[in-house]
């Protein structure tokens, strides 16, 4: 609703603006259109205000996956005096979010074509991985023996993030956020007025 919002304002700014430099003479009033006389019509460039309204966004989080899981690193440390090797193993449960969307900055505006006032033709860049969210207080320990420094659980979490993202790219999420934008955009386009609306990925 916002971006809709400020595409009117923008057409209303427009209009005021147009008004008050016909007021002025510098610009044909409306009346001056009955006449025959060629003058220049003021035009807008429709593909350019789509694309400042949509890349205003910067990211289209489109999809999420969430998931509980177990995440263990085992090594082998010194035992009797070092005279032979133990086995060390730390599990940790995370819970996490995985995030895809579309990355809205990669969007040009050759990928916004106007072919006329009820035809619009978008291509959107392919869906990625933007955020990936497991915060301090959704990690816990659930077995431990040895010993662990704190940078040693640090990568354990980090492996936990690299765990999470793996699961959700298996579950499709990068489909699902690619065909949730495509409705999206689509919808959006045709609420501004465009009928004949086709919204692809590129390639």
């Amino acid at each position: 609703m916002k971006i809709i919002i400020k595409f009117v304002l923008l057409i209303l700014i427009l209009g005021a603006v147009y008004v008050g430099l016909a007021k002025l003479n510098l610009l044909p009033s409306f009346g001056d259109f009955s006449k025959k006389v060629e003058r220049k019509e003021l035009t807008i460039d429709q593909s350019a205000v789509l694309l400042n309204n949509v890349s205003s966004l910067s990211q289209l989080f489109t999809s999420n996956y969430y998931a509980e899981l177990p995440v263990q690193e085992i090594k082998k440390e010194d035992a009797y005096f070092g005279l032979s090797k133990k086995e060390a193993k730390l599990i940790i449960i995370a819970k996490g979010t995985c995030y895809a969307g579309t990355d809205l900055t990669k969007l040009s505006k050759e990928d916004i074509v106007i072919k006329d006032s009820v035809t619009c033709n978008i291509q959107l860049p392919k869906a990625t991985i933007l955020d990936v969210v497991i915060n301090p207080q959704d990690f816990s320990i659930y077995s431990e023996t040895g010993n662990w420094t704190a940078l040693e659980v640090q990568k354990l979490k980090a492996k936990a993030k690299i765990k999470l993202t793996n699961l959700a790219v298996k579950s499709e999420i990068l489909k699902k956020s690619n065909d949730r934008s495509i409705q999206l955009f689509t919808d959006f386009a045709k609420s501004i007025g465009y009928k004949n609306v086709t919204v692809k990925l590129k390639e």
